[in-house]
């Protein structure tokens, strides 16, 4: 239905028809319309034309239009009586029915034709309206209007314009009743009001009479009447009514009771030929009699005419409005009109105002769906108020139009290039949850440009806070479910991309999402599958994070739609779900832009205060650019409260004020609490159906005087203690396992308790607090599961907790089901160790525990394994480590090894110390002695904990002196390479798997020691780690950790003792041995320490993309220190082989949010400085501008060497390149004092740093004629000078030549100078160096401006400049190109101003 009173855009003239004209004009429009549907069996019955769209939305343009009219005058009357002023009011002639009076707009089919056109005029005549036309004799009026009609085809009777009332004014009331007959024949399609009484008392008699009254007066006026129809003929007699109604009777008849538009939704409800099961009752009886035309129904007698005159004034006088199948609400809208002069009528539904009248047609017009398709009355009858539904039934949104377009704003942004997140945030029943369903149907059934999404929904439980990631896998598990349906190519779209990004860890995904084998197309064994999990993984937690983000990236990359996660009751989220949705939002290698990913959600703010994790993590996100929009619900006002209550009972606002006004005071606006307390007023028969009116009806005193507790918790207590005692011991059951529970579940429980428990529960979801449906029960609002928690005496609850878990461990036990075991166990440990019997019962309990912690533990889950443990070990009795100690040590080396991961230190301290204390044997407590070691480090106490793993490691066979000295390195590598002689790749992958217990921790503990011993700076000791590595898996095969040895020797032999060859093949055997090892949990350590060597064999724009590598293996095993690592070296390399400088930066910045959300605050300050470095090459002096606020560097600089070095060699640089000589100065020196050239060893950070440190020498010893300065450039370029032949001439020949270039500039050796300049150059160019090809330039521009060639000098400083620009350093050349602009040496002849203005430009 058209919601609007405008014509269409199209109809730009318009011609003027009476209202009865435009009626039989419209019917007859509508029945051509129809003929199509006629041939095809269907009929067009007069009431099916009547109450089609096409007609009522044209007939309520009209009533608006004219409502519209009549309320200007109303309004106008009042301000003048405001003011005042006497305004005089002509009143229409009494004896003249509105109708007559009335003219419909009609838009022309003939373009072009002029149409004059008048809004009324004297007389209501019509101005280019019909023309007369002659009659014979023996013709009727219905035969006049046909050749009217027919002569006036150009008219389109369903486009209307507007419709004009040609009175002058009206008189309150009978203004409104009036009005109302007029809409009675206009709705009717040419009917008049059959209440003869009523109709006397404002028109004529001739006009009172029904259409079935005798002729004879119809005959007489006849007699009376012109021969045409004039505008200004006076009165319309029936007998013209009723000529009009038999061209509607020729049309067609309807005999059916129902048959609107806007309720044939309702019937295709029902049963197999689209009908309830009480209209297929009355169906069934209709046909059993003969049909009976409308006319022959309500003649004198007939039976509609007899309950017609025993009905209410009300219903005698829209009875057979509705008879036509007209809304009720719009049969009631004109009864209420036609009832408001009825001095004797005690209804207060009647209107009082016109302007009453006109927002009311408005409100049907806008939202027809709502008020103009008719209530079941008979199916409300039985079943009462119900609100389950969620849909047309539950209504639109009231008062929260404000909240919703700020969460589409939010969302908007989000999809459009910005990071946000949206909070709903409010107390319990306040409309959060409806909010975000008006959102999701908002954002689900968009069109267009922008439109659609792929929406994943889910909510997490008070009571099974125990399942980490439980909503969140879930909403992801229907979303394969869902994607499984799709198209094919959708399908294998993103399953090929999870197996090219995640390849064989994308299964790992399985433990929670099952259903992602649908999109895989295979067939997972969940066991065999999950049982290498934990040994693949340094950190299971942190793996399956990254595993769960990557998967979010490949759905958000290969879907077309945006990405929209909606979770509820993020108040009882658990932080393994926060932890997960932190990094999903913070760490995203996908660009936001491209991503389109929007996150929102609900949470109760009146239950968290700021130290809740879900609070600290929207903190938190702050601190990575991400917005967070928070919305804020509140209760509602009397207006919204009436609206609310409007829509549902599908009455207008009008009628439903004096109730929602009670109930507003009652409930103070809580939206769950009205809904509650009218269903309480439904049972109590205070708020009821009426089958005489057709809609609710209610009774204001009793409901007024009906007590109500002020809290809704009381008030469903209330309510459930009327509840009978079974359904409610049900209630209080299912409760105990949260807002939800599968149906199979509760069935296992009623077969092993043998307890009546389904029965019960579908009598709580027909009592409107259950519902039932995808195989689960579950509670209609989240408070009905709590209050019916809280109402179990806390001492009971813990008893019925661990009846109902021991109950579902026998069956788990049974049938071997492990997901059936956690659900029984968390039962248990809700109960708790008060309410075990016996010890022998606290021994079964631990061993239940210890089974589910380890089922946990193979779906990563450490935070559930955790807990098991935990809860295990506290149902152990005294001297458990003597009587069970099998299963103690288990419990407690597990439970250390989770709380180790988790970050549970203070438990891990007590798990450890009793493991050490009570273990019968030294390999029992090597894993509390390793943990313990770790601690120790990480508490900066590293020289105990070197100490600690000393004496392990000598407890387990494996002694190193107390000192390690360089002459015992010396022999131990001898000794090493001795028994690796002879032995080739082949035959060292053949080794078999180490199986010794303590040698596998011994490795396990050189790792820690290698790591300790870094951190002491104790470099003499580092290459002994690593040869005892190698000599125990010789001796006892090979682990996961012997790639990481073999890798660490080959950095040893290449880097620090120059020997190349060999180094680079253990690098690359570490690499296949890596491959042969069945655990991927160290690959990212391997792949990390080969590169090293691999940078200095292979070109290094090749090799350093290892690094990348490194980092998506580290990533999936959960090493996020080896991942961070090689983050670090990925981005400085690709700084210093000359990368475009904005790729480089965007991916440092990646990098820096990396690590700082892991906190490695030590890496990321080595990284800063290079940053800054790139930043003011391209121009960006602050680097808030491309990075976020929070990047500022932590002042370590003096208190850890390796970030002062690192500082100090990228301002040498700085210098350099700007040209900075008293900073170069400065810096060199430093280089040189804290670590000497012959300090250096060949890893790979040090290649450039040697190389710019010879630059940066030669340029200060040449200045300052100092030659020792220029003995260390001379060194340095020794040093490069023999990688080109040990190493690789593609990564060092161009340095070298570069070195060598200015070593013979200081020996004032200018040929030899000029043609190591030019080799220099040709060599960066050729091997792809970009910033050197750069630099070689401009230092030899700088050559040839010294030495007096000015204008030789000026193509090598051009080449450098556009190289800098080429590299991406802006800043750079236009600081090159200023100081030779300003330099009066350069000021040449010959050098056009022009050609310098381009490069600056440039």
């Amino acid at each position: 239905m058209q919601s609007s009173i405008q014509p269409p855009a199209a109809a730009k003239s318009y011609r003027q028809t009476s209202l009865k004209q435009w009626i039989v004009g419209a019917i007859r429009s509508v029945k051509k319309k129809k003929k199509k549907s006629e041939h095809a069996g269907g009929g067009s019955t007069r009431n099916k034309i009547v109450c089609s769209s096409e007609y009522l939305s044209c007939a309520f343009i009209i009533a608006h239009s004219l409502a519209d009219q009549l309320s200007a005058v109303e309004e106008e009357r009042s301000y003048g009586a405001e003011r005042g002023e006497a305004i005089i009011v002509p009143q229409p002639n009494r004896k003249e029915p509105w109708s007559n009076c009335i003219y419909v707009n009609c838009g022309v089919r003939i373009v072009g034709c002029e149409v004059a056109v008048k809004n009324g005029g004297e007389g209501g005549s019509l101005c280019g309206g019909f023309e007369p036309v002659s009659r014979s004799g023996h013709e009727d009026e219905f035969d006049i209007l046909a050749k009217q009609l027919s002569l006036s085809e150009s008219i389109e009777f369903l486009n209307i314009h507007s419709a004009i009332l040609n009175i002058q004014g009206h008189d309150g009331k009978v203004g409104i009743y009036s009005l109302g007959e007029v809409f009675y024949e206009l709705f009717s399609g040419g009917k008049h009001n059959v209440h003869e009484e009523r109709m006397s008392r404002h028109h004529s008699s001739s006009q009172s009479l029904p259409i079935e009254a005798s002729s004879t007066l119809g005959e007489e006026r006849k007699s009376k009447r012109a021969l045409s129809i004039q505008v200004n003929s006076g009165a319309t007699d029936r007998n013209e009514l009723k000529s009009a109604m038999e061209l509607i009777d020729e049309i067609g008849e309807d005999d059916e009771l129902f048959g609107s538009a806007f309720n044939s939704e309702r019937k295709r409800d029902g049963g197999p030929n689209g009908m309830s099961d009480v209209d297929q009752q009355n169906n069934q009886q209709c046909s059993r009699r003969p049909t009976r035309r409308k006319s022959e129904s309500f003649a004198t007698g007939g039976p509609l005419q007899k309950s017609f005159r025993s009905a209410s004034p009300e219903s005698r006088t829209i009875e057979p409005l509705r008879s036509m199948a007209l809304p009720t609400a719009l049969c009631n809208l004109i009864s209420n009109m036609i009832e408001s002069t009825n001095h004797q009528s005690v209804d207060d539904d009647t209107y009082r105002s016109m302007t009453d009248v006109r927002d009311d047609l408005k409100i049907l017009m806008d939202t027809p769906d709502l008020y103009l398709r008719d209530i079941d009355i008979i199916h409300a009858s039985n079943v009462g108020l119900q609100f389950e539904g969620v849909g047309d039934r539950e209504g639109p949104l009231c008062g929260r139009e404000v909240e919703l377009e700020s969460l589409k704003e939010s969302y908007h942004r989000s999809i459009s290039g910005e990071i946000e997140v949206a909070v709903i945030c409010g107390p319990s029943g306040v409309g959060k949850s409806k909010l975000s369903r008006e959102f999701a149907k908002y954002v689900t059934t968009r069109s267009g440009h922008g439109g659609g999404c792929v929406f994943l929904s889910g909510s997490f439980d008070k009571v099974q806070q125990a399942q980490p990631f439980q909503a969140i896998s879930c909403a992801f598990d229907k979303y394969c479910v869902w994607l499984s349906s799709r198209d094919q190519i959708t399908v294998e779209k993103i399953s090929s991309a999870l197996s090219a990004d995640l390849k064989d860890d994308v299964t790992s995904l399985a433990a929670l999402m099952p259903n992602i084998a649908r999109i895989l197309g295979i067939d997972l064994d969940s066991e065999k599958k999950s049982d290498k999990k934990d040994e693949s993984a340094v950190d299971p937690q942190k793996r399956l994070r990254y595993l769960f983000c990557q998967f979010v990236e490949v759905v958000s990359r290969c879907h077309e739609e945006p990405l929209i996660l909606f979770l509820d009751n993020c108040q009882w989220i658990d932080a393994a779900s926060v932890a997960l949705l932190n990094q999903i939002l913070v760490m995203s290698d996908v660009s936001v832009k491209s991503r389109r990913f929007f996150f929102y959600c609900c949470c109760r703010d009146d239950e968290m205060n700021e130290s809740h994790p879900w609070s600290l993590m929207l903190s938190s996100i702050t601190d990575f650019g991400i917005k967070t929009t928070k919305i804020l619900l509140g209760s509602m006002g009397e207006d919204t409260v009436n609206e609310m209550v409007s829509t549902i009972l599908s009455l207008l606002p009008r009628l439903t004020r004096p109730l929602s006004n009670i109930i507003h005071q009652k409930t103070k606006g809580s939206p769950f609490f009205i809904k509650q307390l009218m269903v309480e007023l439904n049972k109590r028969r205070m708020l009821y159906p009426s089958l005489t009116r057709r809609r609710w009806i209610w009774e204001c005193d009793k409901i007024r005087d009906f007590e109500v507790p002020e809290n809704i918790d009381l008030f469903i207590n209330k309510s459930f203690n009327q509840l009978p005692s079974e359904v409610l011991s049900a209630l209080c059951m299912l409760s105990c396992f949260g807002s939800s529970v599968d149906i199979h579940l509760v069935e296992k429980l009623e077969t092993e308790m043998r307890e009546s428990l389904i029965e019960q529960l579908d009598a709580a979801v027909s009592a409107n607090i259950l519902g039932k449906g995808n195989g689960k029960f579950y509670f209609l609002h989240d408070k009905l599961q709590e209050v019916a928690y809280t109402a179990i005496n806390s001492k009971v609850r813990c008893l019925d907790h661990f009846r109902y878990g021991l109950s579902l461990g026998d069956v788990a036990t049974r049938e071997k089901n492990d997901k059936l075991l956690i659900a029984a166990v968390e039962q248990i440990n809700l109960g708790g160790p008060e309410a075990v019997s016996d010890g022998e019962q606290g021994v079964k309990v631990a061993q239940m525990n210890l089974n589910a912690g380890k089922n946990a533990m193979k779906t990563s889950d450490l935070v559930s394994a955790y807990s098991f443990f935990d809860n295990g070990i506290s149902y152990l009795r005294k001297g458990h480590w003597e009587y069970h100690y099998d299963m103690t040590l288990e419990l407690f080396n597990l439970a250390a090894k989770c709380a180790f991961t988790i970050g549970e230190y203070g438990s891990l301290k007590i798990l450890t110390g009793q493991i050490i204390r009570y273990a019968r044997c030294f390999e029992d407590k090597c894993q509390a002695i390793s943990i313990s070691a770790t601690l120790l480090s990480w508490s900066t106490n590293v020289p105990e904990a070197i100490k600690v793993l000393m004496n392990t490691l000598k407890s387990l066979g494996e002694e190193f002196p107390a000192t390690i000295t360089s002459s015992f390195v010396q022999g131990y590598l001898k000794s090493t390479r001795a028994k690796l002689a002879g032995l080739s790749d082949t035959s060292l992958l053949s080794y078999p798997l180490m199986v010794d217990s303590s040698k596998i921790m011994a490795m396990e503990l050189l790792v820690k020691l290698h790591e300790n011993l870094t951190f002491s700076g104790d470099t003499t000791s580092l290459p002994a780690i690593p040869l005892k590595m190698i000599q125990i898996s010789l001796k006892h095969g090979m682990t996961s950790l012997s790639p990481i040895g073999f890798a660490q020797y080959g950095n040893y032999l290449a880097l620090v003792r120059e020997e190349f060859e060999e180094g680079y093949r253990y690098a690359k055997f570490a690499l296949s041995l890596m491959k042969q090892i069945p655990s991927r949990a160290h690959d990212g350590g391997v792949i990390y320490y080969s590169t090293h060597t691999k940078l200095a064999i292979e070109p290094m724009q090749s090799a350093v993309e290892s690094y990348l590598d490194a980092y998506k293996a580290a990533m999936k095993s959960g090493a996020t220190k080896y991942a961070i690592a090689s983050c670090y070296l990925y981005d400085s390399f690709r700084f210093w082989l000359g990368k475009r400088l904005d790729v480089v930066v965007e991916s440092m910045n990646t990098t820096l949010k990396h690590m700082k959300y892991h906190k490695n605050m030590l890496t990321r300050s080595l990284l800063l400085p290079t940053c800054r470095v790139a930043l003011r090459l391209m121009g960006h002096n602050n680097m808030d501008v491309v990075f976020d606020k929070n990047c500022e560097e932590e002042d370590v600089t003096g208190k850890i060497t390796s970030v002062s070095d690192v500082a100090s060699f990228a301002k040498l640089y700085e210098s350099l390149l700007f040209r900075e000589f008293d900073k170069a100065k400065k810096y060199v020196e430093m280089m040189f004092e804290t670590q000497s050239l012959s300090g250096f060893n060949m890893s790979a950070p040090m290649f450039h740093r040697i190389f710019y440190s010879g630059l940066v020498s030669f340029w200060v010893g040449r200045e300052l004629d100092d030659q020792e300065r220029i003995a260390r450039g001379v060194e340095s370029k020794d040093a490069i000078e023999k990688l080109v032949e040990s190493a690789s001439a593609w990564n060092f020949q161009n340095k070298t030549y570069l070195l060598q270039a200015e070593e013979q500039f200081c020996c004032r050796n200018f040929e030899e100078a000029e043609r190591f300049y030019d080799a220099a150059i040709l060599s960066s160019k050729e091997h792809a160096f970009l910033n050197e090809e750069a630099l070689a330039n401009e230092l030899a521009g700088h050559f040839y401006l010294d030495t007096g060639r000015k204008k030789r000098s000026y193509h090598y400083f051009w080449q450098a400049m556009e190289k800098y620009n080429e590299w991406g350093a802006f800043a750079k050349a236009k600081t090159l190109g200023t100081y030779l602009e300003g330099s009066e040496s350069f000021s040449i002849p010959g050098i056009q101003d022009d050609g310098m203005t381009r490069i600056l430009h440039f």
